[in-house]
């Protein structure tokens, strides 16, 4: 999949047409070790302040995972605390072009 990027213009135009969100681009890792499904979508808009707890919960969803089912959430190659808000995040490891972004990947925890 191509990396997305976005100018600094349509970004100034998405915060400014949605204040209080955070723009998220999420992906699956490429080394994921189990089968594991890609999201159909990739660009978000999330609350400030939702957590990665929340994020987690919804990709959860999306994939349909069952519950022996881990997801791990990754942001720069580690894995931020589950109750760190959106906005923090951001404001730590937004990447160059202004977006989060965030990739997944499973394990099997109960092999």
């Amino acid at each position: 999949m191509t990396d997305y990027k976005i100018t600094p213009d349509e970004l100034a135009i998405i915060l400014k047409k949605h204040p209080g969100k955070i723009p998220l681009y999420i992906t699956k890792a490429n080394q994921s070790t189990t089968p594991i499904p890609d999201i159909k979508k990739h660009k978000f808009l999330v609350p400030e302040d939702f957590t990665m707890a929340n994020i987690q919960h919804t990709i959860r969803l999306w994939l349909k995972l069952k519950p022996e089912e881990a997801i791990f959430l990754f942001i720069n190659n580690s894995i931020p605390p589950h109750g760190v808000s959106m906005i923090e995040l951001y404001h730590k490891y937004m990447s160059r072009d202004g977006l989060l972004r965030i990739t997944y990947t499973s394990e099997n925890t109960f092999g």
